[in-house]
């Protein structure tokens, strides 16, 4: 269960925005919330997440998740570095890893770990105002390793402001995220 929660938490950063273009600087928050194979368990909760692009090529990422289900609480923090490679002025493919601190505790339990997470995948700018993107990544905490689907959508409602919707499939759980972004 622990490794399902901890999917939800990583649903903060699905992709990165797009303001007047594919873009890598924003800060978001986002609703999440996942449904897990066989169970009646549905964490939910927040995360807030941010991004930022040294020169052309390297992005820094940072994310915060909350999430609850049924007296067990899991936090994460997750920082990491990525790169983006330009295969036209509307699609992009990014690669990035970083490390990943998550806590979980309830029902007189607690235990926290660190892992990492690798990801890739591909952004497009499909329309001026629409952005799809998806992607694969791997993470590897409480000595549980997940692969897992990304697909999600950016709209643009002005140059500064977005929303964000995602999802996040695997094996075991589907997850959900909708939030807003701030480009910058």
């Amino acid at each position: 269960m622990f490794k399902k929660l901890l999917l939800a938490s990583l649903l903060a950063v699905p992709a990165v925005s797009m303001a007047e273009g594919l873009s890598y600087n924003y800060a978001q928050a986002t609703y999440q919330s996942v449904d897990i194979d066989g169970t009646s368990v549905s964490p939910d909760g927040f995360g807030i997440a941010g991004s930022y692009l040294f020169g052309k090529t390297v992005f820094a990422q940072a994310e915060y998740s909350a999430l609850s289900a049924k007296g067990f609480d899991l936090d994460t923090f997750g920082a990491g570095l990525g790169l983006r490679h330009g295969l036209n002025d509307k699609i992009d493919v990014t690669a990035g890893a970083g490390l990943v601190f998550a806590k979980v505790k309830g029902g007189g339990f607690s235990d926290d770990d660190t892992g990492y997470t690798v990801r890739g995948g591909l952004r497009a700018q499909v329309m001026p105002k629409l952005e799809l993107n998806g992607g694969v990544a791997y993470t590897d905490v409480f000595d549980d390793g997940n692969t897992s689907f990304l697909i999600g959508g950016v709209v643009s409602i002005t140059s500064q402001f977005a929303l964000v919707a995602g999802a996040e499939l695997d094996e075991d759980a589907t997850g959900y995220n909708i939030g807003g972004r701030f480009n910058f």
